[in-house]
């Protein structure tokens, strides 16, 4: 059965760029809409295996904030995805169950690396 994996992105031609990527390497992919990812039953009720947020999500929350909102009630391993420094956003992430830091533009090695520690998490 495929991995469920749910992207939070405010830049649809990213999202749909990191969806293609992982639809080629056997993932489920969801994109709800940020108002979705305000209710967090829906997230929480489909169960993902792994979440993928942007840092800069332009709502009322950023994606650091909505990942510690989402693993304080759900255990799933976390790739902040950013087009700031990783070092920046590690920082802010430190109590985050965080598998890795994606930097954008989201570089197909980069991703490989992060999907490798998925596999083993």
């Amino acid at each position: 059965q495929p991995k469920k994996v749910v992207i939070f992105e405010d830049e649809i031609i990213s999202a749909l760029h990191l969806k293609r990527h992982l639809q080629q390497t056997g993932y489920e992919v969801s994109i709800p809409s940020l108002k979705k990812a305000l209710e967090l039953t829906e997230i929480l009720s489909s169960n993902p295996d792994i979440l993928f947020v942007d840092v800069n999500l332009g709502i009322e929350m950023d994606g650091i904030e909505l990942a510690k909102r989402i693993s304080t009630n759900l255990s799933v391993p976390i790739v902040l995805i950013t087009g700031y420094r990783a070092a920046e956003v590690k920082d802010r992430a430190v109590s985050l169950p965080i598998l890795g830091i994606l930097e954008k533009p989201i570089r197909p090695q980069q991703l490989e690396e992060i999907l490798k520690r998925v596999e083993l998490f």
